[in-house]
């Protein structure tokens, strides 16, 4: 049990003007807009999902760039009665599921980003590991 899948609804990508200087990158965490119980399956196998609808956002200053994403997260539970409960009543979900499907979406948006950004020529939005040469690391040291 847990996430099913991930489907992009709309994908959004502006490259901005050129800037001289630092760019400022800021990510939001994934945002769980809405929430809606389904049914899916056939005859006596049906199993109840959550369908999540999320937005996810990237945004360089000064450039005047940005990455949007809007999508929806298929999430199957045994306890979609009480997850919605939740919902419904305060808009909100226990740690228990909430930090796994944020760190799910976190994942999906981050590569999707990154492969925006590359497209746009932009810097990627979350630190990549590199490789640097010995010289490199003693003049980061000091």
């Amino acid at each position: 049990m847990g996430v099913l899948g991930i489907r992009f609804t709309e994908i959004s990508a502006k490259s901005g003007k050129s800037a001289k200087g630092d760019i400022q990158v800021s990510t939001s965490l994934p945002a769980i807009k809405s929430m809606k119980k389904m049914e899916v399956g056939t005859g006596k196998d049906k199993k109840d999902i959550i369908l999540m609808e999320f937005d996810y956002s990237t945004i360089y200053q000064p450039l005047d760039a940005r990455i949007d994403l809007k999508g929806e997260l298929s999430y199957l539970t045994e306890e979609s009665k009480k997850i919605m409960d939740r919902w419904n009543k305060d808009k909100k979900m226990d740690d228990k599921v909430s930090v796994p499907i944020l760190n799910h979406l976190i994942k999906k948006c981050s590569v999707e980003s990154i492969k925006l950004a590359d497209d746009l020529q932009l810097p990627v939005p979350v630190k990549l590991p590199e490789i640097r040469s010995k010289e490199e690391k003693a003049k980061g040291k000091k």
